[in-house]
């Protein structure tokens, strides 16, 4: 009988702690529905040559103005503004997009902005990169 009841004490405190861990989805962290903010490199997708991740952070300023950075230096900078773009390979549909006025970067790169992530899509369907970014 006692061998009972401990383990029903056991069941309950398990049961408890479990309970316990449990969040309610207002308890879950949201994230803005803005671009704004600054975005760590987690992943691309390219066919290209293998490689370690590099450390690519993307600060997007309210100013309008973007950062690149690879490895806490500045690698690209200018001014951003977000519109509409083309999806890639000849499609006349057209998807959100950002504009980015700096060299090296392409005029406008299509986004999308889902569960605290930024994805970069420069036209993954022709073989170009699709950068996915996490808000840091």
């Amino acid at each position: 009988m006692k061998n009972r009841i401990s383990a029903h004490l056991l069941l309950l405190a398990i049961a408890a702690a479990s309970l316990a861990g449990c969040k309610k989805d207002s308890d879950a962290a949201t994230c803005p529905d803005t671009v704004v903010g600054s975005w760590k490199l987690v992943s691309r997708q390219c066919f290209c040559v293998p490689a370690a991740m590099p450390q690519e952070t993307l600060v997007l300023q309210t100013s309008g103005r973007f950062i690149f950075y690879r490895d806490g230096q500045p690698t690209s900078s200018g001014t951003y503004m977000l519109g509409t773009t083309a999806s890639s390979c000849g499609s006349t549909a057209s998807k959100p997009g950002i504009y980015f006025d700096a060299g090296a970067r392409p005029a406008g790169v299509g986004y999308s902005l889902t569960n605290c992530k930024l994805i970069l899509d420069y036209g993954g369907p022709c073989d170009a990169p699709v950068d996915t970014y996490e808000r840091q």
